[in-house]
């Protein structure tokens, strides 16, 4: 049970400071996205917004930026329970493998919780927490009920296509592909198409059947009504009504640039390759084989948002929490072993550079916490690891 509990705790305080180091309140953007509803026809990430806005109708209150706190910190905390969940699950199964811990520890450091916690009040927790509830439903052979949580996280916000949805795809071929689950193809492939046309009609609906100029002065005047918003609501209302294509047209040309972005590159570079590494030593998987490529594709898929959108190292943070989800896949549906000893060499570095490195934000910002004071606060954490690593050196030296 030490084996457990000791490296769950020292994780969970990890994943607390790393949410400390950016967490703040939700700024006027994120907050005006609660607001959007289906008053003035269907459109895209309106689905929160419509339901609470019938609770406020039905139960008499005003959305409110307190409102909206209490609702972001449900669904936050709703997303790290289920972090935590997986980190039990991975600790159980790798109980006698120190890299188990010590990948935990790569991840609740990782850039992808810092920006995570920077978003708070941004539809991005919801999001995953919907990811992880449809990949639980597939696991659990509930295809149809997975593919309709999809459809939630798309009409949540239409993102959701390539943060969640490849690695829900990656879910449903790994556990059909399982010799007692063969059968299941059918239903699992046509479960996967639900969401695909419910996307084609957020496209048809938004290019067709919407004034893109008449929607945008009615969410201006819409959003005026709300005085705690006043930075963004001409922005909200423009992004929200222009189209997919026109983003690609106007931002396209800096796809590359912004993918290989040297500072972004240098930030997450080191923690994707350490957890993709750990899941190919852990699972076996044959470099560039049809697992390790739909692992890769699943996991960067978000990266193409980099065509359409600007805030670089927001994205750009996608493929950690996605390899993070991916890594609980391959647990769920594959032979495990224990990773190898090299994976300490890779993962023992990309952690100190998790610790101390000050992290580029949204909004020019960037995350808090001194050096002295990061070593003081992940103290556990690199105590953990050289204990790790002095009972690894004996072990060997004994061997």
């Amino acid at each position: 049970m030490r084996r457990i509990w000791v490296p769950l705790m020292v994780f969970a305080w990890t994943f607390a400071i790393s949410v400390a180091r950016a967490i703040r309140l939700p700024n006027d953007f994120s907050e005006a996205h609660w607001l959007l509803d289906y008053r003035f026809g269907f459109m895209k990430r309106g689905l929160m917004g419509a339901i609470f806005s019938s609770a406020s109708s039905l139960f008499g209150f005003t959305m409110t930026p307190e409102i909206i706190v209490g609702i972001s910190a449900v669904a936050t905390g709703c997303l790290y329970a289920a972090f935590l969940a997986i980190a039990y699950r991975a600790l159980k199964d790798h109980a006698s493998d120190d890299n188990a811990s010590l990948a935990l520890l790569v991840f609740a450091s990782s850039p992808f919780v810092v920006m995570n916690a920077h978003l708070f009040g941004y539809f991005d927790s919801l999001l995953y927490g919907l990811t992880i509830a449809s990949v639980a439903l597939v696991l659990a052979n509930r295809a149809l009920l997975g593919s309709l949580v999809s459809v939630i996280a798309l009409l949540t916000h239409e993102s959701y296509l390539v943060i969640g949805f490849p690695l829900v795809c990656l879910a449903s071929y790994l556990y059909c592909s399982s010799n007692e689950h063969r059968a299941q193809w059918t239903r699992h492939a046509a479960a996967l198409c639900i969401p695909i046309f419910v996307f084609s009609g957020i496209v048809v609906a938004q290019s067709i059947f919407i004034d893109s100029l008449v929607l945008r002065e009615q969410l201006i005047e819409y959003l005026s009504t709300y005085d705690f918003i006043p930075t963004r609501i001409v922005g909200v209302a423009v992004w929200q009504t222009t189209g997919f294509f026109e983003f690609l047209r106007e931002q396209g040309e800096f796809f590359s640039r912004r993918l290989l972005h040297p500072t972004i590159l240098a930030v997450h570079g080191p923690t994707l390759l350490a957890l993709v590494y750990f899941i190919h030593s852990s699972f076996r998987l044959r470099p560039f084989g049809l697992h390790s490529v739909l692992l890769i594709a699943a996991v960067s898929s978000p990266l193409v948002m980099h065509a359409v959108a600007w805030d670089v190292a927001r994205i750009s943070s996608y493929v950690v929490g996605g390899t993070f989800i991916a890594s609980w896949i391959f647990l769920k549906t594959q032979r495990l072993r224990p990773a190898d000893d090299l994976f300490a060499l890779v993962a023992i570095p990309t952690l100190l550079l998790n610790l101390f490195t000050q992290l580029p934000l949204m909004d020019d910002e960037f995350d808090r916490f001194t050096n002295i004071e990061r070593v003081l606060l992940y103290s556990p954490a690199i105590l953990l690891v050289l204990i790790e690593w002095v009972r690894r050196i004996r072990s060997h030296s004994e061997s």
